[in-house]
């Protein structure tokens, strides 16, 4: 696995994680343990997320710093055959 792959593999786990947290946290609003846990992957998911997009192209705007604006240049999801 190449490191642009590596890297988009952390982002999907921490966006899975984040996910599965919102919705115990919908259940459990008050489980500290829970609140905590998405506050790491929070922060992590955006420290990995402006790392692609700083190494890479623009994977979220949600994180775009200002910098290069590549995201009508990359392929679209339905032009690719593989995660490049």
């Amino acid at each position: 696995m190449n490191d642009k792959k590596a890297l988009l593999y952390k982002i999907q786990v921490c966006s899975f994680n984040l996910d599965e947290l919102t919705l115990f946290l919908d259940t459990h609003p008050k489980n500290k343990e829970a609140q905590e846990l998405f506050v790491k992957y929070n922060k992590k998911l955006k420290e990995l997320c402006e790392e692609y997009n700083s190494k890479y192209d623009i994977i979220s705007t949600r994180y775009y710093d200002g910098g290069k604006w590549s995201w009508v240049e990359s392929p679209w999801p339905w032009e690719m055959t593989e995660v490049q």
